[in-house]
């Protein structure tokens, strides 16, 4: 750039520079900002969740209940096929703000987008985890496994959902990712049904080693998936 159009850029920036904020902090006093914790705010957004998140896993509570008194040899096997439609719920609330075209509002708002989508999932975790700790005491009652065993026949259909839909979420840039994530859970579903049936070898007790560590591999993926999702949006928005 020659000197006399630098010269010019600079006069024009000064020409058109904003004055210094005059009572700056005299003006910003006048709006009362009350200190949220993490907690609470959390607990703020729990009305936000979709109510068909709430019935599908009221559902799915009610399902282990029955099968767990009624169908008593199947119960394992059968809330392990349950799993990933629970998890569906979680990738419903995950893709809810690209769903809405509502990630940009969300972005300008008091929290940080990755502390609304945190949030969201710690919501429904905790729910989750309520609705599991009851079910997989109640489902092995009568039978001779483990309770580690189960709830490693139950956590690793779920993870394995959450993780998939994770990965779909991060990769499909369009709205066609909610419906690929919701076709996911059935066919997961649909195939941990199957393994009763045609891969009874897989639940046998000299397995369970292999079920542990499909567990911790898949938390550790799910964790640095959370992570690549969070800082793609961070981006895109």
């Amino acid at each position: 750039m020659r000197g006399w159009k630098r010269k010019l850029v600079k006069n024009l920036k000064l020409a058109y520079e904003a004055p210094e904020p005059d009572k700056r902090e005299k003006f910003c006093g006048r709006f009362d900002a009350p200190y949220m914790s993490m907690g609470r705010f959390f607990v703020t957004q729990i009305p936000y969740i979709r109510k068909s998140s709430w019935i599908i896993s009221t559902l799915v509570f009610a399902c282990g209940v029955f099968v767990s008194f009624f169908m008593k040899p199947w119960a394992v096997w059968l809330l392990s096929a349950f799993a990933p439609i629970l998890a569906l719920t979680v990738l419903i609330e995950n893709g809810k703000s690209n769903d809405c075209n509502m990630e940009e509002l969300e972005c300008a708002t008091r929290f940080s987008l990755k502390a609304l989508l945190y949030a969201r999932m710690t919501v429904m975790a905790v729910f989750h985890g309520i609705v599991l700790a009851a079910l997989i005491p109640l489902c092995r009652v009568g039978i001779a496994a483990p309770l580690l065993t189960v709830s490693l026949y139950i956590l690793v259909p779920y993870l394995l959902t959450v993780f998939a839909g994770a990965v779909v979420f991060r990769k499909v840039h369009v709205k066609d990712g909610m419906s690929i994530c919701v076709g996911l859970p059935v066919l997961i579903s649909f195939f941990i049904g199957m393994t009763g049936h045609l891969f009874k070898f897989l639940y046998y007790p000299v397995n369970v080693k292999w079920w542990g560590l499909a567990l911790a591999v898949l938390a550790a993926a799910l964790a640095r998936e959370f992570i690549l999702y969070v800082k793609q949006k961070a981006v895109r928005v």
